[in-house]
């Protein structure tokens, strides 16, 4: 590959990637261990809002980096474009599987996270700043007092 044409910023977003997501595990395990309480609880929920905000701005830096890379396949004489243009498609193939990746995880976080307000009961979801996120979602409506969350 021309050193024009490699991608130099998709490295260190995808050893990003994988470095958080080998840590993962282990924050979950240490979480597993601590016993929740409301206090613990509430940090629990601060923290998976917080991923969730980190994984925004991570998918946000990704498509800055693949708009980059498009704008030099649109400039690139016609000699280069199809170099460029496999580059990119490499690059996008390496953020995508360390996205999806990212998100299964944070799907099995979040389904922990849900069963664990479940363990506490129903008075500890309303507080929870990933249900406040749920409300406005399709499917869900505001929290009936008798029930908890109704879906449509």
């Amino acid at each position: 590959m021309h050193p024009a044409t490699k991608p130099t910023v998709s490295r260190p977003l995808l050893t990003l990637a994988l470095a958080m997501s080998f840590l993962a595990p282990a924050r979950a395990a240490a979480a597993e261990s601590v016993p929740m309480t409301p206090a613990t609880m509430m940090q629990h929920c601060t923290e998976m809002q917080q991923q969730m905000q980190q994984m925004t701005t991570a998918r946000k830096a990704q498509d800055a980096v693949l708009a980059e890379q498009i704008a030099k396949v649109n400039s690139a004489p016609d000699g280069q474009k199809v170099a460029l243009l496999a580059s990119t498609v490499t690059l996008l193939y390496e953020q995508r599987m360390a996205m999806d990746a990212r998100v299964a995880r944070m799907g099995d976080e979040m389904t922990r996270h849900m069963m664990q307000h479940m363990q506490m009961g129903r008075d500890s979801m309303p507080g929870c700043p990933m249900m406040k996120g749920m409300a406005g979602m399709d499917g869900v409506v505001e929290k009936d007092t008798d029930r908890g969350p109704v879906h449509k």
